[in-house]
């Protein structure tokens, strides 16, 4: 039997709403995917997600898998109507589905008894795509049971991973499966547990063709059919080292249709002579969907090491990707580029993570006694314990160099305002300087200019005063 839960639960589902405010008078439809399995006399959630869309509610082609004894595997698109019905599944531990009765809740006592405690979050366009494999900013109602795994046992479990992958399109495990029908991308096969969450997209985003060329700032976007074109504006901030040169707001006009359920946008604007940067803030109805920044001088014309890394990457353009995250093997590629960057700028430097032991580069500027050790990450810098495991390598460089001024720096292709307060407080207690995706920028300027690797330096030093930290001994003349 389900035990009824304090009103207190409705604050995350009001917190959704409104937050999603703007965008809820568009939505049409709603695209449910569902995945239960049977346990006992019960049908358990695995994973459901309900992505509201600004589309009117339309046939569906679903290639699942029905018919299954064990596990119940479909999709539908229902009417927008139906949100309050979802979102009750918080409050009554069901979810009611074609006839059967799947339940949501914590399982006690070999019953269903409390339901998921539903949170909201609002995520950015790049945490969106990361974790929810949806590549818009995304509003999100979700509740988990993290007990599944000790809730069926594991012969349970063994048995749930035997059905996934007898399918008729087998999967490698709960988590495959999950991935591939539901979307969610940051799901194992080793420690799955069940969600239920509801997606508010803003259907909204820049197309990677803006750019800045003849002195001009050729703005992209795409925005998804349903939504209203007057309503979405971008705001544009030119830069250089020095400051803000220009600051301005302006509408999108539409420019043909990019793709089937797509509009493309778009609009065109003078780029000020002065300036190197261009910052993107694409907004629809007041709140921030996405942003972006384009830079003028990405060809290191004043940098001979970069002209000469041009040979085999012309344009640079593949170094730049690497640097933004946005490479095919991401992880491995911002690596690489990040040592390419400190090498343009004059450090020497060596890769040496080639093991979970290490980290991943070593760097010297004009003092040998002055040595950098750098990690690079994708993610947040403790996903997967990165930050605590690199904390104790620096510990250890430090023990075994005490003769040496060892300086922690932890790159990441992230802003430092998307990183866990958490990880940035243990960072500066472990004396770690975040160079973030800002700060990389920075450091790209100053290689473009052909500055010297004493510059980066004391830039590198004003960035750990800016977090706290002490500077550290300043290289030799």
């Amino acid at each position: 039997m389900y035990r009824s839960r304090s009103p207190a639960v409705n604050e995350a589902i009001e917190k959704f709403r409104e937050a999603a405010e703007p965008l809820l008078g568009d939505y049409q439809s709603i695209e449910v995917y569902l995945i239960a399995f049977r346990w006992r006399k019960y049908w358990l959630n695995l994973a459901t997600r309900a992505v509201l869309d600004p589309r009117e509610p339309r046939s569906f082609k679903f290639l699942g898998h029905k018919g299954l004894r064990e596990l119940i595997v479909d999709a539908d698109v229902v009417p927008v109507s139906e949100l309050d019905r979802l979102t009750g599944a918080f409050e009554t531990g069901r979810i009611e589905w074609k006839g059967t009765t799947v339940c949501c809740a914590r399982v006690e006592q070999g019953e269903p008894r409390l339901p998921y405690t539903p949170y909201y979050r609002r995520y950015p366009r790049v945490w969106s795509e990361r974790n929810l494999g949806i590549d818009v900013h995304c509003h999100a109602l979700s509740g988990w049971d993290s007990t599944m795994h000790s809730t069926i046992g594991a012969d349970g479990f063994a048995i749930l991973q035997s059905d996934v992958a007898s399918l008729p399109r087998p999967y490698r495990g709960v988590g495959d499966l999950v991935r591939s029908h539901v979307g969610r991308e940051d799901v194992d096969n080793e420690s799955a547990g069940s969600i239920l969450e509801i997606l508010a997209p803003a259907w909204l985003c820049f197309d990677s063709s803006s750019l800045l060329q003849s002195g001009k700032v050729n703005v992209k976007a795409v925005m998804r059919e349903g939504l209203q074109p007057g309503d979405a504006s971008v705001g544009v901030v030119q830069s250089n080292g020095a400051g803000v040169v220009r600051r301005g707001r302006t509408g999108l006009k539409v420019d043909g249709r990019k793709k089937a359920g797509w509009v493309a946008l778009a609009v065109e604007m003078p780029l000020d002579t002065r300036a190197e940067m261009v910052s993107l803030l694409l907004s629809y109805r007041g709140e921030l969907v996405d942003e972006r920044d384009l830079h003028l001088n990405l060809q290191g014309r004043l940098n001979p090491r970069m002209q000469s890394y041009k040979a085999i990457d012309p344009e640079l353009r593949q170094f730049q990707e690497a640097l933004l995250g946005k490479a095919k093997d991401p992880g491995r590629a911002f690596e690489r580029a990040f040592l390419a960057l400190f090498s343009f700028l004059g450090f020497s430097c060596i890769h040496i993570g080639d093991n979970e032991r290490n980290p991943d580069v070593l760097a010297w500027g004009l003092d040998p006694a002055l040595v950098f050790v750098v990690e690079c990450t994708i993610g947040e810098p403790d996903l997967r314990n990165k930050a605590t495991k690199f904390s104790a390598r620096l510990r250890h460089a430090r023990a075994f160099s005490p003769a040496s001024n060892v300086v922690g720096l932890l790159a990441t292709v992230l802003k430092q305002e998307m990183v866990n307060p958490a990880d940035r407080d243990r960072l500066r207690n472990d004396r770690v300087v975040l160079i973030d995706a800002e700060c990389i920028q920075r450091l790209l300027q100053l290689a473009n200019r052909g500055r010297s690797v004493d510059e980066a330096i004391e830039f590198l030093q004003q960035m750990a005063r800016t977090q706290g930290l002490e500077s550290w001994k300043r290289v030799r003349p």
